[in-house]
């Protein structure tokens, strides 16, 4: 794995799914709308995780709080993607109580067993010729 990869593992996972994998169930026929705004949703949350999807690091929780989350998403909107996210099995969590931040996980162990092997990324100046 090269550098970027065990940074980024856990975005990396993500950014690999195919766009079934953010295919609920209840969803209609235009479901392709919904299930981009849940990748955009898993992704985000995938910049404060850790390569193994865990939000924990020396015991500080590094999950974002929901007022952060709210920024760019609706509230309602927001609370529905995390809950079909949670549903779809790409995301998890647990409350100390009901007053403290989520603390999520996002399994990238079983995601990167359904990911596809891409080519390793060569930088621009070794292919193109100037």
């Amino acid at each position: 794995m090269d550098k970027v990869n065990e940074v980024l593992g856990c975005t990396v996972a993500v950014r690999r799914l195919s766009p079934e994998k953010f295919h609920h169930p209840r969803d209609g026929r235009k479901w392709m709308i919904t299930a981009y705004l849940r990748r955009s949703l898993l992704l985000e949350l995938s910049t404060y995780a850790n390569k193994d999807g865990s939000f924990i690091c020396k015991g500080k929780n590094f999950s974002p709080s929901m007022e952060n989350l709210q920024r760019f998403t609706a509230r309602a909107t927001l609370y529905r993607l995390l809950d079909d996210l949670k549903d779809l099995g790409l995301l998890s969590w647990v409350r100390p109580n009901h007053h403290e931040r989520r603390v999520y996980e996002i399994p990238v162990i079983d995601l990167g067993s359904e990911t596809e092997d891409e080519e390793e990324h060569v930088p621009p100046s070794e292919t193109c010729s100037a």
